[in-house]
């Protein structure tokens, strides 16, 4: 299991370069919607934050080994690295299964904590997550700002709360990990790929990538933007991580974690003869391997990659406007998330996209959009729906409901529609016509680039 970048500045006032982009035929220029509206946008994300506190008071009365527990292979692994015992392929800490699963150089940022106590350095490193989530959170109030959008108090505090306590969020900091670093990562890169500054976003993105890899997949949208600034910047990111997990711990650690925690992983099926009902998955993968059990991991991956490929392709056909690149932002990464074997722990990575994108879409993206988002925050399986809800129920109606619900939630979980149903608004949008209004210029590199 699975065991920070330049800070954002407000957009230049200097006249931007033009954005080098066909016209699309929209008649919608590219400022927000009205405040009127913004009952939606409100409702979702304190949705999230109620959903994230029920999340927390359930693993405290029911799941309170959880607290700390991906830490904790994170902890005693660093420990063992520097008595220099194997780092991967062995389990160090409470759990016989989970093993450590990312670079070498990683252990760095562990090691400091050792000096303290095990539940100490559980609580500074939760301390650090939340740092580094209110920093995404700032910069995305302030991309709002810059959009137009006219934020209320209100909407600035459920920003701030749904990125540090949301559902998405709340089961990070629970268990220890480092999703919440990987976010503000991605969302200082998207920032910064916005006003123009390339090199920045690069190093934001490459450290979300060096940290977990699926983040790598953003770079098609970098090739999409031709932000070559950006993609050569992420590369020399990832090599100098390479470089210093090498210096610090030798070839065969980073062989090992080759071997081990990427091509190991990468062999390694759930879905082996379908997914079981109770198992807990944000994937593409998921129904591909119910309804086509007798095929491998490779060929559902090419599956999912198929069915999503029209939706990128429509999302990717312009970028002149800020909620063209904001489709083709969240599409990238949504697209990650349902091509790989993702767990819904990781849809919290969405937060950049998704949030602006509650307050920029309007018309019938835009509801599609709060729908589905909505729906994301609904961590329900087919166990929560046996042990919790159909008992409250006679049996004359609870083995009817189980009968539909069983095939239902082991095709496609509620996150996984909701993730969907995003997608909808966000291909709805693309291919909407009779919007041609001026497209908003990049700032800086960016527009040179696009």
């Amino acid at each position: 299991m699975d065991a920070t970048a330049d800070p954002d500045r407000r957009p230049s006032t200097a006249p931007a370069t033009p954005d080098r982009e066909r016209p699309t035929g929209r008649a919608e220029d590219d400022r927000a919607p009205p405040s009127s509206g913004r009952r939606g946008p409100r409702a979702v994300l304190a949705l999230g934050v109620v959903l994230g506190a029920v999340y927390l008071a359930r693993a405290a009365l029911v799941r309170p080994g959880a607290f700390g527990l991906d830490f904790r292979v994170y902890y005693h692994t660093a420990a063992a690295a520097l008595a220099a015992a194997p780092i991967y392929g062995v389990a160090h800490g409470p759990h016989p299964t989970f093993t450590y699963l990312y670079p070498p150089a990683t252990l760095l940022g562990f090691a400091p904590l050792l000096a303290l106590p095990e539940l100490a350095a559980y609580l500074v490193h939760v301390v650090g997550q939340l740092a580094l989530a209110a920093g995404a959170a700032r910069l995305i109030v302030r991309y709002l700002d810059g959009a137009g959008a006219a934020l209320a108090r209100i909407d600035r505090a459920l920003i701030y709360a749904y990125a540090l306590a949301s559902v998405h969020a709340v089961p990070s900091l629970v268990y220890g990990q480092v999703n919440l670093a990987v976010t503000a990562g991605l969302v200082a890169g998207f920032a910064a790929l916005e006003t123009g500054r390339e090199r920045a976003a690069g190093v934001a993105f490459g450290l979300a990538a060096f940290l977990k890899l699926f983040p790598a997949l953003v770079g098609l949208w970098l090739l999409r933007r031709r932000a070559w600034g950006a993609i050569g910047a992420a590369v020399a990111t990832g090599a100098v991580g390479f470089a210093v997990g090498l210096a610090a711990f030798g070839p065969g650690a980073t062989e090992a974690y080759v071997v081990e925690a990427v091509l190991g992983r990468a062999t390694r099926s759930a879905f082996a003869g379908g997914l079981p009902p109770g198992a807990s998955y944000l994937t593409l993968l998921r129904p591909a391997s119910v309804l086509l059990p007798s095929l491998g991991p490779a060929a559902w991956t090419a599956l999912a990659a198929a069915a999503l490929a029209p939706v990128v392709a429509a999302a990717y056909r312009a970028t002149a406007t800020r909620r063209d690149r904001l489709v083709g932002a969240y599409v990238t990464l949504a697209g990650t998330l349902l091509v790989l074997p993702s767990y819904p722990i990781y849809a919290v990575v969405l937060l950049f996209p998704q949030v602006p994108l509650l307050y920029l879409l309007d018309g019938r993206p835009g509801r599609f959009f709060l729908a589905g988002t909505a729906l994301l925050g609904a961590t329900v399986r087919l166990d929560d729906v046996r042990r919790h809800l159909l008992p409250a129920f006679p049996d004359t109606v609870a083995g009817p409901a189980a009968a539909v619900l069983e095939p239902l939630l082991t095709l496609a979980s509620p996150q996984l529609i909701g993730i969907l149903a995003t997608l909808v608004g966000c291909l709805t949008y693309a291919t909407g016509r009779g919007r041609d209004g001026p497209p908003e210029p990049e700032r800086g590199g960016a527009a040179r680039n696009a």
